[in-house]
């Protein structure tokens, strides 16, 4: 690594961590605002992987529809640099998204 590339590192996983393990969904939502709007175009591995946290965690938060923008955009990502197994992570995150989305409006009992 040269230059600055380890401080990089340093504040993208410190800025994700922070999202991640927030007290409260209030600062947590800050903290993932805070975390995405950093400039993270040279580091397509961090930036899907918190658009994949963001994604569960707004899915974990029955937030279904919001969650699937950053959950198709990890996989986007993930698919685009070969990463395999985090797109397959963001896939099943979707599937369950599509599954909690179909749970909120239950199809009525035919007789």
């Amino acid at each position: 690594m040269v230059g600055g590339a380890p401080a990089e590192w340093v504040a993208i996983s410190l800025r994700h961590a922070r999202a991640v393990l927030a007290d409260d969904e209030r600062e947590a939502a800050v903290r993932f605002e805070e975390a995405l709007g950093a400039d993270l175009d040279r580091w397509p591995l961090w930036r899907g992987r918190l658009l994949l946290a963001h994604g569960r965690w707004l899915r974990r938060r029955r937030r279904v529809t919001d969650s699937r923008a950053p959950l198709r955009e990890a996989r986007d990502i993930f698919d685009a640099i070969g990463a395999a197994s985090w797109g397959d992570q963001a896939r099943r995150e979707l599937r369950a998204s599509a599954s909690a989305a179909a749970g909120v409006f239950p199809r009525r009992a035919t007789t």
